[in-house]
């Protein structure tokens, strides 16, 4: 009689090795403004930096951007509105150049309207209505936007 063909074992199933869990930071925004607008988000942002701690959504049109900082116009900030105070109508934004600052600077030259915008940190979120970019300016480490606007609430 002949022998069988003798087959190589079949390889033991492994299962997959599950991905990491994305950061807290990362889950609430994608909550609060949807999976496409946060994956566009980082897909923008260089893996090798720490993951963004403050974003600004700039309309449908431009997405959601990491910020480094924002700054209030003279008036003050949202504690400053209210009797006895100006209205606060201002807000400036920076952050590293990345892939929607052509868009941004495009938006801002154009005076094309933004219905509703948002700035959101670890603290609190401000949505903002009626806004339009009326300032930019840029160096090879920073770009400055700022956003004038008709209202704004604070989040927290």
């Amino acid at each position: 009689m002949r022998e069988r063909e003798r087959l190589p074992p079949e390889p033991e199933e492994q299962p997959l090795p599950r991905a990491p869990e994305p950061p807290g930071g990362v889950l609430e925004l994608q909550r609060m403004v949807g999976n496409r607008a946060v994956s566009a988000m980082l897909s923008r942002q260089p893996t090798e930096e720490k993951a963004a701690t403050m974003t600004a959504g700039l309309g449908d049109d431009i997405g959601v951007i990491p910020i480094d900082s924002f700054n209030w116009g003279s008036a003050g900030g949202p504690g400053s509105t209210g009797k006895g105070h100006p209205e606060m109508h201002e807000v400036s934004i920076s952050f590293v150049p990345n892939a929607a600052a052509a868009a941004i600077q495009q938006a801002a030259a154009e005076g094309r309207p933004i219905k509703a915008a948002f700035i959101s940190t670890q603290r609190m979120t401000i949505d903002f209505s009626d806004v339009l970019l009326t300032g930019y300016s840029e160096n090879e480490r920073t770009i400055t936007v700022t956003l004038n606007f008709a209202a704004m609430k604070v989040r927290e």
